[in-house]
């Protein structure tokens, strides 16, 4: 009878496994982030929109808005300097070098229309995005911190100085 009652156990017990692991990669998979969408397109397709310049501000106020704050990460590894590790540090040497040596090298180039970007469509998320954006100051991208500080004087300059 031991042996019978051993192996009950034994099977229950590698059930009772089972059903634990699969909970664990369930819950692994519920607990992924997804992507902000709006009107049947992600924050990576809006944000092409604004890149191309198909949206004015009116229409960007009401899909960024929409959007929320929590479109701001997908906003930065969608602008083009995100991608591009060698501009970024180029631009970082650049910045910290005295203005005479500055003069002699060539500027970073396609950082001012991406930084303007970025905080135009993170402007329009309206005054809910300023938390998440003083989070985002310390970012190690410059043009990452450059855009939060225009999005956040574009608030400023609208009267908005909290969430």
């Amino acid at each position: 009878m031991s042996s019978k009652t051993s192996r009950k156990r034994l099977i229950l017990l590698g059930v009772a496994l089972i059903c634990g692991c699969g909970l664990l990669v369930l819950s692994f998979f519920l607990s992924i982030s997804r992507e902000p969408v709006y009107d049947g397109k992600s924050v990576t397709e809006w944000y092409s929109l604004v890149l191309k310049r198909e949206l004015d501000a009116k229409q960007m106020e009401v899909v960024f808005g929409q959007l929320g704050p929590k479109a701001i990460p997908y906003i930065f590894a969608n602008s083009q300097t995100s991608t591009d590790t060698f501009s970024t540090k180029y631009h970082a040497l650049w910045v910290a070098l005295p203005s005479m040596l500055r003069k002699w090298l060539p500027s970073p180039q396609g950082g001012e229309d991406d930084v303007a970007d970025m905080a135009e469509a993170i402007g329009s998320i309206g005054p809910s995005a300023i938390q998440p954006l003083l989070k985002w100051e310390s970012a190690s991208n410059p043009s990452f911190r450059e855009a939060c500080v225009n999005a956040l004087g574009v608030f400023h300059r609208r009267g908005h100085t909290s969430a």
